[in-house]
């Protein structure tokens, strides 16, 4: 998140945000080591949202924790929106005019934060 953080202040010709989906790895649904630590350096304890409130109070939690700057949204407890979107555990997209100009494509478990770079940066500056 630090370095998204950064990002949206250096790429701030585009309006960011976030959805927050289903938890990846719920300690009751794949409780496995997980690389996302919070800034205290406690590992991340969360159990799989059951509504959508779970859900909201989830996604204000990580907003807080990791002061996320740009807008952050909730996908319903359905999940319509990673249905759609296939999100888990994590993707980026790149909007214009309403539909998808750019994704990300995880190579070996990650991604590259400088093709998120270079698909901003060849949107058209209005």
């Amino acid at each position: 998140m630090p370095t998204l953080n950064r990002l949206s202040q250096e790429k701030c010709h585009v309006r960011w945000a976030m959805v927050y989906t289903l938890e990846a790895h719920a300690e009751d649904e794949w409780p496995i080591s997980s690389a996302r630590y919070e800034p205290s350096k406690k590992p991340v304890r969360i159990k799989q949202h059951r509504s959508n409130e779970d859900r909201l109070l989830a996604m204000r939690n990580f907003q807080r924790t990791f002061q996320v700057p740009f807008p952050a949204v909730a996908d319903s407890i359905d999940g319509q929106f990673e249905a759609s979107f296939c999100t888990w555990p994590f993707r980026f997209y790149v909007l214009k005019d309403r539909r998808v100009f750019w994704r990300a494509q995880p190579k070996q478990c990650s991604y590259s934060l400088e093709a998120l770079c270079s698909a901003i940066d060849a949107l058209p500056r209005r």
